[in-house]
């Protein structure tokens, strides 16, 4: 331990959970940190996995968004129905984007990727609204290939979020 500023009572929290909060759940956190006072309606929550199933709990418990959850696995679909996803659509679906902007009426305010992979940023892009922000948190890799006039015509904001800060916590 570098200093005991990084030390945590957790209180009457099992040691198995605590030490969960302390990296998916701060990293899921200060996402949703980044999106929680945007106008709209409604946020994707791209990739059903750790982060995102905290990012999708801390949505609903700090938000009013509706939450759309985005996977390619029926099993993590039906993971974030059971923690409360208002909608969940399958990635693999050729036509997740449309499903997306029918759901939200026209587009998100939020897309949090946390997969971090070329077709998952891409997808969340495809599904903003107008001023929309694009938040990347998964290191999956890849590139991301972006029409540079869509970002001003779309007052697009792409941004990353790694972990989180101590203030956080």
């Amino acid at each position: 331990m570098p200093h005991a500023r990084y030390l945590f009572d957790y209180g009457d929290v099992g040691a198995e959970l605590a030490c969960t909060y302390a990296c998916s759940g701060v990293t899921a956190f200060s996402a949703i940190r980044k999106v929680v006072d945007l106008r709209g309606t409604h946020i994707v929550i791209l990739g059903a996995g750790g982060v995102g199933l905290s990012a999708l709990r801390m949505a609903k418990a700090l938000t009013d968004f509706e939450v759309i959850v985005v996977d390619v696995r029926q099993d993590a679909l039906d993971a974030a129905t059971e923690a409360g996803a208002d909608h969940v659509v399958d990635a693999s679906d050729q036509n997740a984007h449309r499903q997306i902007k029918s759901l939200s009426n026209g587009g998100v305010c939020a897309a949090i990727d946390c997969v971090g992979a070329a077709a998952t940023a891409k997808l969340g892009m495809r599904c903003l609204a107008m001023s929309g922000v694009l938040v990347v948190v998964g290191l999956f890799g890849g590139s991301l290939e972006v029409s540079l006039p869509l970002l001003p015509l779309k007052n697009m904001t792409i941004r990353g979020s790694f972990l989180g800060s101590l203030a956080e916590m």
